[in-house]
C-alpha cells in the first residue's frame, strides 16, 4: 500500500485521519471525511491540500458565514 511506502506506522496515519475527521466535522460538514479522500489529500500536499479540505467542508456542510 502506498501509505506504507511513506514509512509511517499505520497507527499514526489513523490518528491523523481521526484528527482530520474531527476538524472536518467541526467545520460544519454533515458527513465525515472518507479515508480514501483523506489519503488523496495527502497526495495533493501543501497548500492545495488545505484548499481542497476547505472546499470539501463548505460543499458538504455549507459552512462559513451566511450573509443576511
Amino acid at each position: 500500500m502506498e501509505i506504507q511506502a511513506r514509512c509511517k506506522p499505520s497507527g499514526s496515519i489513523l490518528r491523523e485521519y481521526q484528527n482530520a475527521v474531527q476538524q472536518h466535522m467541526r467545520a460544519g460538514a454533515r458527513a465525515p471525511l472518507k479515508l480514501s479522500e483523506y489519503v488523496e489529500s495527502l497526495q495533493v500536499g501543501g497548500n492545495q491540500r488545505k484548499r481542497a479540505a476547505k472546499q470539501q467542508a463548505t460543499a458538504v456542510g455549507g459552512g462559513g458565514k451566511r450573509r443576511p
